[in-house]
């Protein structure tokens, strides 16, 4: 009866557990895993755990002050922690030590974020100022001034192009992030304390009285958390659609994972963590179970369509565009003249068309009530910040690494000699570059088209609906490269997994894991994480089931059948994990975020 009157809640409180010697100052959740927090507290100390576990991961020391707020980057392989002296630190998660120290601010720092592909970030602080931070140059790019109060959020856009900051001042204001002018302010009657990107459009909303605001994963509603409530917003046009009653008293921070909105609070020294099932959410506005309008009318809803070509400086929209509705904070329409595609497709470089705008004091003084700061060189190198960038651009289509990967095994690389460099002025002889350039053409040529021939081959069962063949199939034709195809887009498509799919693939993913390529090992982990996520807790609920049931059951033997294979294939990786577990750097990092993973889902 008690596992059933918890499956049919909406909302429950997780844990709640000492987390620092003395008070909590901050905390943020890990937004890829889901599964990893970090506090920061008056004992000048960083900590980390795991969501679900009380106990301390690990304890990040070197600052001398109270920690004033924390952030994980998107990897979670780098924790960032601004202090009440103005200073900001980092660390590497793989060896637990500071790799940068910045200093600059001239009072605490309130708010931080990381760029979302560069090597980058951004801070707040109560003097008032933004900063942005060159981590490899370990200094200040530039400071945004032109807020009269402290900062207290600050998020870049998914592109990379903008960054928006919020003030006690009763305001947020967008940024060009080269050149450093203001491209527009939104005003609140009170002090603006969060705010959020749309992940797939130009669209900005940001919360005056809330604690909090996030769009759900897909962008379709808007989750909103006050003081022991969650509330689930459509956007356009502004409406509630379901309130949840949740314990979390004063929400500092949220994420979202596995059909599951994590929710994070502090009180003195105790941390508490709120679990709230989004699949009993209404989310479409089809039902009106839990549907209601809010009676707190202390803050406002704004809708505008801007165009930033067209907008004044430091001036809003007219009231003309506006719609004006309760509960939130401010939702923005942003449409950029330069893109109209989704800013997360196309990664764009931030410093790549603007790089003379870096110490360009001229535009920046014809902005009202704006003033940039350029600390950085005057002679900026253009080339350094582009190959940053590029650093940081990696594919996320593993298939296309796969390929470059068989070809350099199978094909000599093109001797660049032949290639005329900018310091040579001799003539250049086509004929000879042509000719390298066809050189094992034919074998290039063999393998791209053994590659097209295998992924025909698992195709036709794929189109029939019949996942397993089609793996069954990559196995057969022992071409590695195709079976990691399959698992790439079975990855994006987590609605195609089943108990059954999980136990044929988890072998494969024992051998992948082994593989000398990095490519394959990364696609083997993401497939863990998955089955970890999703069926690691079914997977141990059942094997630990105690019910018995009169005669026989198929269904249950299957499902028990099929948990069996499971936890047995999981636990032979378990051991192989813990073998790399040691192996220093990025995947070695990776190896043990695993075996944090293994912990919380199986053992």
């Amino acid at each position: 009866m008690a596992a059933q009157s918890q499956s049919s809640k909406r909302a429950w409180k997780l844990e709640e557990f000492v987390a620092h010697t003395s008070s909590v100052n901050c905390l943020s959740l890990g937004s890829k895993s889901g599964r990893v927090m970090v506090t920061g507290g008056e004992d000048n100390k960083v900590n980390m755990w795991a969501i679900g576990k009380p106990n301390v991961i690990m304890s990040l020391s070197g600052h001398t002050s109270p920690v004033e707020c924390v952030k994980f980057n998107p990897t979670e392989e780098l924790v960032m922690a601004g202090s009440k002296s103005g200073t900001l630190k980092i660390w590497d998660l793989d060896s637990a030590k500071i790799v940068r120290t910045l200093t600059g601010h001239k009072s605490n720092i309130q708010s931080l974020n990381f760029h979302p592909y560069g090597d980058f970030v951004a801070s707040g602080s109560l003097d008032t100022n933004v900063k942005l931070w060159d981590i490899r140059r370990k200094g200040c790019i530039f400071t945004y001034k032109g807020h009269t109060d402290g900062i207290t959020a600050i998020e870049f856009s998914p592109d990379g192009r903008w960054i928006v900051s919020s003030s006690a001042d009763s305001s947020a204001r967008l940024w060009d992030l080269t050149a450093g002018k203001i491209l527009h302010s939104f005003s609140h009657n009170g002090p603006v304390n969060t705010i959020e990107f749309h992940p797939n459009e130009f669209l900005l909303a940001t919360g005056s009285s809330d604690r909090r605001i996030k769009f759900s994963e897909d962008g379709s509603v808007i989750f909103s958390g006050l003081q022991d409530v969650l509330k689930v917003y459509n956007w356009e046009p502004i409406r509630c659609y379901d309130t949840v009653q949740v314990g979390w008293e004063k929400i500092v921070d949220f994420t979202v994972t596995s059909n599951q909105l994590i929710g994070a609070s502090f009180n003195q020294a105790n941390v508490s963590v709120s679990i709230i099932d989004i699949e009993k959410l209404n989310m479409t506005g089809s039902s009106g179970q839990h549907m209601g309008i809010t009676q707190d009318h202390t803050a406002k809803v704004d809708i505008a369509r801007l165009e930033t070509s067209e907008i004044p400086n430091s001036e809003k929209a007219p009231t003309s565009q506006r719609q004006s509705l309760t509960d939130m904070g401010e939702v923005e329409r942003l449409s950029s003249p330069a893109r109209d595609s989704n800013p997360k497709d196309i990664p764009v470089d931030p410093f790549k068309t603007e790089v003379g705008a870096v110490g360009d004091t001229k535009q920046s003084k014809s902005n009202e009530k704006c003033e940039v700061e350029n600390l950085s060189e005057k002679t900026t190198d253009a080339d350094d910040l582009q190959s940053c960038q590029n650093n940081k651009r990696v594919s996320s289509a593993i298939s296309s690494e796969a390929v470059s990967v068989t070809l350099k095994e199978k094909a000599p690389e093109i001797d660049l000699s032949l290639f005329p460099t900018e310091k040579t002025d001799s003539k250049i002889d086509e004929n000879k570059i042509l000719l390298e350039l066809l050189k094992d053409h034919s074998v290039i040529c063999s393998v791209i088209g053994n590659r097209i021939q295998n992924l025909n081959a698992i195709h036709e069962p794929w189109m029939n609906g019949n996942i397993k063949d089609s793996i069954d199939k990559a196995i057969q034709i022992q071409d590695t490269a195709v079976l990691v195809d399959l698992l790439n887009i079975l990855i994006r498509n987590h609605k195609l997994w089943t108990l059954d799919i999980c136990a044929y693939t988890l072998p494969q993913v024992k051998t992948l894991i082994q593989d000398k390529r990095e490519c394959y090992i990364r696609v083997a982990c993401q497939v863990l994480r998955l089955i970890l996520k999703n069926f690691g807790s079914l997977i141990k609920s059942t094997l630990r089931s105690t019910d018995f049931v009169t005669g026989v059951d198929i269904t249950r033997e299957e499902r028990l059948e099929k948990c069996r294979i499971c936890y047995e294939e999981l636990s032979n990786i378990k051991t192989v994990i813990s073998e790399k577990a040691m192996i220093s750097g990025k995947i070695g990092g990776t190896f043990r975020e695993l075996q944090l993973a293994f912990a919380t889902a199986i053992d």
